[in-house]
């Protein structure tokens, strides 16, 4: 009884607390839409959509390609890497549907 009243009078010292322990893999799935589509503005990539899956982003580009973005990698690499491989894609002519990044190495489906 005695230890139940502590406990209350302490909660914060409780013994009974338990600590939560972050994922690393899954504490981006909480990611803002906001936040992701400030990292596409802030590279000029200009996009129609945002969509959250299970583990992966799907973006959907103005000319209807579509991106997909693991959520247990980091976001803004795969964006970063994103910018540069369209900017690739841009100056050779090239014409994609979709770039996936699920993998090891990005994916690219023309």
């Amino acid at each position: 009884m005695i230890l139940f009243i502590l406990n209350i009078v302490f909660s914060d010292f409780s013994w009974f607390n338990k600590k939560s322990i972050i994922n690393p893999i899954v504490k981006n799935v909480t990611w803002d839409m906001s936040k992701i589509s400030k990292l596409l503005i802030d590279r000029n990539i200009q996009f129609s959509s945002i969509n959250v899956a299970f583990d992966y982003i799907e973006v959907k580009l103005k000319d209807k390609s579509s991106i997909y973005i693991s959520l247990k990698k980091d976001v803004q690499v795969q964006i970063s890497s994103l910018q540069a491989i369209l900017k690739q894609l841009t100056i050779s002519g090239k014409r994609f549907s979709l770039i996936d990044f699920r993998f090891d190495k990005p994916v690219i489906k023309y």
